[in-house]
């Protein structure tokens, strides 16, 4: 994922997590909005919960890699922010992937 696609301003964050909608399951909340922007943007959100500071960025760092393999799975034009949950850390990097991608290709 490049430096571009990335939310930075704390408004939009919260502005996606109020008004957008929501995909949920064991271990992941992805909210998603549509955007006049014509480029995908994400956030990704891991918690103290997740584990200390290693932790959170391996998983953030897993997440970007599964955005970069799997883009069409993401519209052109809309804000992403994926939640992390706590089950996270129980499964591997390809289980990931997998229900990053079950989630994401479910309909609305």
């Amino acid at each position: 994922m490049k430096k571009n696609q990335i939310i930075k301003s704390s408004l939009i964050f919260d502005d996606v997590i109020k008004n957008g909608r929501i995909k949920k399951n064991k271990y992941f909340n992805i909210f998603y909005l549509d955007n006049d922007l014509n480029k995908k943007l994400f956030g990704i959100a891991v918690g103290k919960k997740i584990g200390n500071a290693v932790a959170r960025n391996k998983n953030k760092r897993q997440i970007k890699s599964i955005i970069d393999h799997n883009d069409y799975l993401f519209k052109n034009s809309g804000y992403y922010i994926i939640m992390l949950k706590r089950e996270i850390n129980n499964i591997s990097y390809q289980e990931k992937e997998q229900q990053l991608i079950s989630l994401m290709s479910k309909g609305e």
